[in-house]
Parts: C-alpha cells; structure tokens; sequence
C-alpha cells in the first residue's frame, strides 16, 4: 500500500526508443528529452581503466584524437544490443541526463527497440533489453515492439491492455 503512494506521488516513467543510429530518451512526466547517437567514446585513464570521455554527438568532435576509442553498443546486424557494457553506459548517460540527476527514486522503464524485427525479439533479446534497464536503473522495465506510444499510455501504462506487442514487464 505504501509503495502505490509513494509510486504515484514520486513517479519517474522513462520511454527508451533506441536503434543503432539513434537513442531517445524521455521522462514522461516532466517532457525532458534527449535525442542522440548512441555513441560513446573511451578513453584510458594513467592507471590503465578505461573512462567514459564523450557520449553522443560529443563524439563527432573528437576524430582526431588517437587515445579515445568510439564504441556503440546497439550496432550489430541481427540483434539489438551489440556491447552489453558500452549500452548499459550509454543508456545511464542518457536516463541520468533526461532525469537531470536529482531524482532519487528509480524509474519505470518502457524500453522501445527501433529496428526492423523480422520474427519479433527473440527471449534473449528480450531479457538482453530488461537487464540492460535494470543495469540502468529501472526498478521495472517493459519491453515494447510496436507503434510509438503516447505520453498517457506510458504513464498509466494502459499499453498493457492493447493488441500491440508486449514482450515482457
């Protein structure tokens, strides 16, 4: 019972749509988007661990430089997370960024891949995409193949209930 309260007052719905071009994340309740390539660029710090330097757009800006390598964790040509890791840094950028940092309370994720599914997500693809949000931090995750979903679907989650693709919650 305390736990729908809390939900309802301090609730944080995140629409991840991703593909291997693209990432667009949104908290639903305040609007907050980014749109960006799903890039990320690592760089090794004096003591040999490897650091994120630029995510994005950020990117582009550093071709030159020898020292950094650019990764992109959803290119692969027949499933939707290539790198665990590298996706799983991306995506927090991102969720950290759209939730502008100060939101404590972790958030609902509708995690929405962007590719041509031929035969739909197979179940690996499927727990793939639901650990990579946990990893994130979602404290739940929906996994959705579909059309693009409205901001009143998201929150109050009536998508569940639709004829459309739910893979799994």
């Amino acid at each position: 019972m305390i736990d729908s309260i809390i939900n309802k007052l301090f609730r944080n719905t995140v629409y991840v749509e991703f593909s291997d071009e693209w990432i667009s994340v949104k908290h639903v309740e305040t609007g907050n988007t980014i749109e960006d390539k799903p890039l990320l660029a690592v760089k090794q710090n004096k003591k040999g661990k490897k650091i994120v330097h630029a995510v994005g757009a950020e990117v582009d800006l550093l071709q030159n430089d020898t020292t950094i390598s650019v990764h992109n964790g959803f290119s692969h040509p027949r499933v939707c997370i290539s790198d665990f890791e590298i996706a799983q840094a991306t995506l927090m950028h991102f969720v950290r960024k759209a939730l502008n940092k100060k939101i404590l309370i972790r958030p609902i994720m509708v995690m929405h891949p962007k590719r041509d599914l031929q035969g739909g997500l197979s179940q690996i693809e499927d727990r793939a995409i639901k650990e990579l949000a946990e990893a994130a931090g979602a404290r739940k995750c929906y996994v959705w193949v579909g059309r693009r979903l409205k901001d009143v679907e998201i929150i109050s989650l009536k998508f569940l209930t639709q004829n459309d693709y739910v893979i799994s919650q």
